[in-house]
């Protein structure tokens, strides 16, 4: 199978990885992650080789910590059905973060999903402006593109009050009846409100949101390998 190349109100198990300023804490194994939400933790599971699965959907979130970001919340909301809304959050050392989530929606329909992760976006941002054009692609003959019936993705740039530019990306899925999404968002590039980036400036911004949504790709087509392999689709 695909494996991992890199690395709210009503919400229940949260919770928060850190350390106090000066310490230096070893990375928490999976179990012990999982462990650090209990209200949760009878949703997930740890790999064999060291990630963070939830059960009922076989979404697998990797590791607690790596190259990719630090596990800041893991857990469920509240559904009809216990655990069939799971989501797993990471942050980095420069403030980018990335929150994959797999809910259980049977007759789940692409448009209808789209237009609620914009307006998820809008609520938390605000004014929105174009992206980068970031867009998911399922490459013919892959097993993984014969498992997802749908998949779309769109991107913005927003501005965060004294902090500059970020760019918020929304990837979503349908792999069987689980809708698959990330929520990725790039760290701030500083430029205060109103002010015009220079050229330099512009140039260093897109090159790093690039790169950065790159890796969010890599992550989230591996992240779907995990639901189609958890669901009994991926050939």
């Amino acid at each position: 199978m695909m494996r991992w190349v890199v690395r709210m109100a009503g919400v229940l198990g949260l919770a928060m990885f850190g350390t106090l300023p000066g310490a230096a804490a070893p990375s928490p194994t999976a179990a012990e992650a999982i462990a650090q939400f209990p209200d949760v933790a009878a949703f997930w599971q740890a790999t064999p080789e060291g990630g963070m699965r939830h059960i009922k959907s076989g979404l697998d979130c990797g590791p607690p910590q790596s190259e990719s970001g630090t596990l800041r919340l893991l857990g469920t909301t509240p559904t009809p059905v216990a655990g069939d809304d799971a989501f797993c959050m990471f942050e980095d050392a420069a403030g980018a973060r990335y929150t994959l989530y797999a809910t259980r929606i049977p007759g789940a329909q692409q448009a209808d999903m789209m237009n609620d992760a914009v307006a998820a976006i809008q609520q938390a941002f605000g004014p929105l402006r174009k992206g980068l054009g970031i867009k998911v692609i399922m490459r013919e003959g892959l097993p993984l593109a014969k498992a997802v019936s749908w998949a779309d993705s769109a991107g913005f740039i927003a501005a965060l009050q004294g902090k500059g530019n970020v760019s918020t990306v929304v990837r979503l899925a349908l792999i069987g009846e689980w809708v698959v999404k990330m929520r990725s968002t790039s760290a701030a590039d500083g430029i205060a409100a109103g002010e015009k980036p220079t050229k330099a400036q512009g140039e260093a911004f897109v090159a790093v949101v690039t790169g950065f949504e790159n890796a969010m790709s890599l992550l989230y087509l591996n992240a779907l390998a995990t639901v189609a392999e958890g669901q009994g689709l991926l050939e």
